[in-house]
């Protein structure tokens, strides 16, 4: 299923997260394996990213959502390309809220949804900062806010 022996070399995974580890398959696609190399997803990612906070970002046909530490996807596969503009990949507040790309195609704004996938903030957002402190800087078409 992935290349290798048995074990992870680091020119398959970076480090482990949550226990898991993100391995390329002989398909080309991202599994999750645990520490003892069983996989734990099948091999349908595109990338996946390290756990926080008990959920990973992956990425399936350039859509992006979470899985749980049990693999099970809790927010589908469904919003567009994850912004890396001055963030942090799966950057949850403490709050749980994180940000995430408008699912309309064309449509480059950012906006923030709860754990459960759920809409707090429309997609209205040119900038957004990774939360600190639970504060996010965001910028619209004419200014910046906290």
């Amino acid at each position: 299923m992935f290349s290798g022996s048995g074990f992870v070399s680091s020119f398959e995974s970076i480090y482990f997260s949550g226990g898991l580890a993100p391995v390329q398959s002989t398909n080309g696609k991202m599994l999750l394996i645990n520490k003892k190399g069983e996989p734990i997803t099948d091999a349908i990612y595109d990338t996946t990213f390290p756990f926080s906070k008990g959920q990973a970002l992956v990425s399936r046909d350039n859509l992006y959502g979470f899985i749980d530490n049990s693999s099970e996807e809790i927010i589908k596969c469904q919003f567009g390309k994850y912004p890396f503009r001055g963030t942090s990949h799966n950057s949850w507040s403490s709050k749980g809220l994180a940000m995430v790309l408008s699912k309309e195609e064309n449509d480059n704004n950012l906006g923030y949804i709860n754990k459960l996938g759920e809409t707090v903030f429309k997609s209205q957002f040119l900038y957004a900062s990774a939360f600190s402190q639970n504060y996010t800087m965001v910028q619209d078409w004419e200014r910046r806010y906290f």
